[in-house]
């Protein structure tokens, strides 16, 4: 499985921004050249729903959106002495749930204290000396004022990490990918190969039931809709997963949507790609069916469901919207001859906007023939209308490097994360913009390290709640989160703001 070899290493290298080196790595697929999770707050079960599919999520007022930039009222932080991420976060009616990663060296001691980790395979990520180690998922519940509610790991043989979870009005769901499906909390479970998986825990943290996929993959996103569950993510060859029979397999890795009911039984599952690499990385429910984004390696297209498809070059972000029963209505590619991926994906007033980054060597040519650019890499937005027309296109960040991770709907318009470079540190950026994509206001916090926004959700009571992803630089000296108790290398840390 081409993300559990490095799924932490991965967020890391989501965005090297640094200005001094000029360099970027943005993304959630090492193999195209985009390593997300994480997934959107659309992973969180947020996005405007209709239709058959009417999300069951929590109810939240979002509002009409602040026409100011909110101020952070209050961080947390959590983890061991070792490697620690949050890779998502959803809103509950009462608190906050977030989901990601605790290396090995991050149990037993801190807030993981009397905890050991579930795998028995001491394997080292490549490169990797900050106790990314084996490992487990974790997820971690805040009520209202950042305090831990209560916390659990989840873990088999090597390594597991949460990509994606969704509120829902009995519990939540994670969604992840696994290295093997067996020990610890897979109890020898008889499956062949490493594959996606997820997990259903009740509102106080307990098991409710676990489904473990050989599809060689991960799930990247997760949404509840009334009669289930959908994912996303991508999946390669299936390797005769008893629950990926039957589909045809069109390359590599393959973006796989599938429908799961209330207890995590499949009723449906689609793959879709070229002959290469394909991935799904954020999906949203709207009135006629879903709006899946991510991105398609350049050997792909003319093969596969791009057949007849040319692509752009390099990775193309992609957007396919399936009808209710997992039927493709439309399939659109977007970039220039660099690498371009789409990572996050909302609906917002009559169509949807995707969110990404877009490589140097794609401006001037492509999709952004008339726009040119002197960085590395630009975070971009582009607004859809309901038949896949492009309604507008726009690169956020100006002259400085930067990358967008999550959007949500606000009001009339959207606000999206992810991270923006300054003269000496690449810092973690939300903005909320009017419904054209135009700036109404833009907020940066972080230090002398690589910061950036992994998942954003509309706070309970107002204001946004973001996991965020800092550097162990950032955490200790000249930034926004120094008053923040410092727990190890990397902290697993979420914000409120407003």
């Amino acid at each position: 499985m081409k993300k559990l070899i490095a799924v932490v290493l991965a967020l890391v290298l989501l965005l090297s921004l640094l200005a001094a080196c000029g360099s970027g790595n943005p993304g959630n697929n090492s193999n195209n050249d985009s390593n997300s999770n994480a997934p959107d707050s659309s992973g969180s079960g947020s996005g405007d729903s209709g239709g058959s599919g009417e999300s069951t999520s929590p109810a939240l007022d979002i509002g009409s959106g602040s026409a100011s930039a909110p101020e952070m009222t209050w961080a947390a932080a959590f983890g061991g002495s070792g490697f620690d991420s949050f890779n998502a976060v959803c809103s509950d009616t009462d608190g906050y749930v977030a989901v990601g990663f605790s290396g090995e060296e991050s149990f037993g001691n801190g807030d993981w204290e009397g905890v050991s980790v579930k795998g028995f395979d001491n394997g080292t990520y490549e490169g990797a000396d900050d106790g990314r180690r084996g490992g487990d998922a974790i997820i971690v519940k805040f009520d209202l004022n950042g305090e831990v509610v209560w916390k659990r790991s989840f873990g088999g043989a090597w390594s597991e990490s949460f990509s994606a979870v969704c509120c829902d009005d009995d519990g939540y769901v994670a969604v992840g990918g696994t290295a093997q499906l067996y020990h610890g909390d897979w109890n020898w479970i008889n499956m062949d190969g490493y594959g996606e998986f997820m997990v259903k825990f009740d509102k106080n943290g307990e098991v409710v039931w676990k489904k473990p996929f050989s599809g060689g993959g991960d799930f990247n996103a997760i949404i509840a809709v009334n009669d289930g569950y959908v994912t996303a993510g991508s999946s390669g060859g299936y390797n005769g997963s008893m629950y990926w029979d039957g589909l045809r397999t069109n390359g590599r890795d393959d973006g796989i949507i599938a429908k799961f009911d209330k207890n995590g039984d499949l009723l449906w599952n689609t793959n879709f790609g070229g002959s290469e690499y394909d991935d799904f990385l954020s999906l949203v429910e709207v009135s006629d069916g879903y709006v899946v984004v991510g991105n398609s390696r350049e050997e792909s297209f003319e093969s596969g469901d791009w057949e007849g498809v040319p692509g752009k070059g390099g990775n193309d972000a992609i957007i396919v919207k399936f009808d209710f029963s997992g039927n493709v209505l439309w399939k659109k590619s977007f970039g220039g001859s660099g690498n371009d991926s789409f990572e996050s994906v909302t609906q917002s007033s009559g169509g949807y906007v995707a969110v990404g980054y877009s490589r140097k060597d794609s401006f001037g040519n492509g999709d952004w023939d008339s726009v040119s650019s002197d960085v590395e890499v630009h975070a971009i937005m582009v607004k859809y209308d309901p038949n896949g027309n492009v309604v507008w296109k726009k690169v956020f960040g100006e002259d400085f490097e930067a990358s967008l991770t999550s959007v949500i709907a606000d009001g009339d318009g959207f606000v999206a994360a992810g991270n923006i470079a300054s003269f000496v540190a690449a810092e973690a950026t939300i903005a909320r913009f009017d419904a054209n994509g135009n700036v109404i206001w833009q907020k940066s916090f972080g230090g002398y390290g690589r910061d950036y926004f992994t998942s954003i959700t509309p706070g309970v009571d107002g204001g946004y709640v973001a996991s965020i992803s800092l550097s162990d630089v950032s955490i200790e000296h000249h930034s926004d989160f120094e008053n923040t108790a410092k727990k190890g290398s990397t902290d697993g840390i979420i914000i409120k703001l407003g």
